[in-house]
């Protein structure tokens, strides 16, 4: 664990069982859960190191997913994809070509950056569907989608961003 978490206090037992109720897309322990509670913050980083979405994608609870984005939780393309929600991304790109040019990968790259960084031929796709700026540079490290694909040595999604430039 990371300093920050120690000098935080322990979770409260509402805590506990309100990540423990995501990860098991448990709907009716979320709302049996009293209101403060729950994060005034849906978007932040818990205990844990992950925020709530981070948590029902890590363990594939897409019920859980559709209650935090209920409750006003953010939910990135790449959170969608990872998810399950494959059509929702194809359609968001197609009514909203440039949503892979946001940086909503923890403000510092967007889900081309990631798309390529994994190597993920198919959400690299769907994406360049949308003609985006492909000279887009990360906020950590300054590389484009591209010298993300080379530098994980993911040939084929490099040669996807190559054909799409």
């Amino acid at each position: 664990m990371h300093d920050r978490m120690f000098a935080r206090p322990a979770p409260t037992p509402f805590e506990v069982a309100f990540v423990e109720a995501l990860g098991r897309g448990d709907l009716s322990a979320l709302n049996a859960l009293p209101p403060d509670a729950l994060p005034s913050d849906w978007d932040a980083p818990l205990l844990c190191g992950h925020t709530p979405i981070e948590i029902t994608v890590k363990t594939r609870q897409p019920r859980s997913a559709r209650w935090l984005e209920r409750h006003s939780a953010t939910v990135t393309l790449v959170d969608a994809w990872d998810i399950g929600w494959k059509s929702r991304v194809r359609r968001t790109v197609a009514s909203q070509p440039k949503s892979g040019e946001e940086f909503s990968i923890q403000g510092v790259r967007t889900p081309l950056h990631e798309a390529a960084g994994r190597g993920d031929c198919e959400l690299l796709s769907v994406l360049l569907a949308g003609r985006p700026n492909l000279t887009l540079r990360d906020r950590q490290y300054n590389g484009t989608p591209l010298n993300w694909a080379e530098i994980y040595r993911h040939n084929d999604a490099a040669q996807l961003i190559r054909d799409a430039s």
